[in-house]
């Protein structure tokens, strides 16, 4: 399947506090920022600053002042290294994007996930609390039997 996996973090955030880290490019003697940028966290995730499509913006309105925040989007093998680890029983608790969730996002609120299918489409919309359930949440969606998009948000 082709998923996407958008973190969405608020903008008052100092993303080095969440050991998100930017990436430049050397030409010669110069650095110059990527365009767009790309961050990485703890160099296992690449993040790629992106927008929200409208039709998501549209769904989170309700929630939150989109124009409030910054949106990552998950770059690289990462993600569909997950989908597959999911699908085949494989462990995920050290996977990057895991890792990520549980480590930081877990320790913060105000915070979005936002996994959807190369459509777009979001079938459910969860607000969460508790913890040990973020994971979960965005795990399910990956499942082959039953795939399906879904936003994850924590105020």
């Amino acid at each position: 399947m082709d998923f996407n996996l958008d973190i969405v973090l608020p903008a008052s955030w100092n993303v080095n506090d969440l050991e998100i880290d930017e990436d430049f490019i050397q030409w010669g003697e110069e650095i110059y920022p990527c365009d767009p940028p790309v961050y990485h966290w703890r160099d296992k995730l690449r993040l790629e600053k992106n927008t929200l499509p409208l039709m998501v913006e549209r769904r989170l309105n309700h929630v939150m002042a989109c124009s409030d925040y910054h949106v990552f989007t998950c770059k690289g093998s990462s993600l569909s290294e997950l989908e597959w680890a999911v699908n085949h029983n494989n462990d995920v608790t050290t996977h990057p994007i895991v890792g990520f969730i549980d480590t930081v996002l877990t320790h913060w609120n105000g915070w979005c996930l936002i996994l959807s299918l190369d459509d777009e489409k979001i079938d459910r919309v969860e607000h969460v609390n508790n913890a040990s359930i973020h994971s979960f949440i965005l795990l399910d969606g990956l499942k082959w039997t039953k795939p399906h998009g879904v936003i994850i948000y924590n105020s």
